[in-house]
């Protein structure tokens, strides 16, 4: 993380359409608790949450590696959407393999862009072995994104702030969305 001491807690497991608040507050307490015995007090527990990482894209395929991706699930198939290089997203179809995933789908023949969970009413189906949702996720910015200049600790940061794409942070062209 390009922060020290800061760490993202996911809640895309537990969400209700009509309420942007989660009602249930017992599991987020629970995952900054472990975030905060493992960063601060040096538990050795698996309580980072899992986000893509990187993306590569072969053929018709796009491949993309979960940062604390061990024992992946898929629980449902339902969440991700893949395009080609003309940007016409398509459900697509995917498959986990190990840390990273395989998303393909039969309208698209040479794969460009990704994504999971993009929408304003989405629900987790990729989970880590811990149980922990991944974050979601796309494999592209927009000219909708906006971009802000921030210094922290005299170390100047760009922070983008897309239509419905979360927030991602680069330091010297390396971007972490989250």
């Amino acid at each position: 993380m390009l922060f020290r001491s800061v760490y993202l807690v996911n809640t895309l497991d537990n969400g209700d359409a009509d309420n942007i608040h989660p009602t249930q507050k017992l599991y987020i307490a629970e995952r900054l608790s472990n975030l905060m015995l493992k960063h601060n007090y040096g538990r050795d527990i698996d309580a980072d949450m899992p986000y893509a990482e990187s993306y590569a894209f072969i053929g018709n395929e796009a491949i993309i590696t979960i940062k604390n991706g061990k024992g992946l699930e898929l629980k449902e198939n339902d969440s991700f959407e893949i395009a080609g290089r003309n940007g016409v997203f398509y459900k697509g179809s995917a498959m986990v393999r190990g840390n990273t995933v395989a998303v393909t789908s039969p309208f698209v023949s040479e794969a460009a862009f990704v994504r999971y969970a993009f929408s304003s009413v989405t629900k987790a189906t990729l989970y880590n072995g811990n149980g922990l949702p991944v974050n979601s996720f796309r494999s592209y910015e927009t000219s909708k994104d906006v971009r802000i200049n921030l210094s922290v600790e005299n170390v100047n940061k760009d922070f983008y702030a897309g239509n419905n794409a979360g927030y991602g942070l680069t330091n010297d062209g390396e971007k972490l969305v989250i």
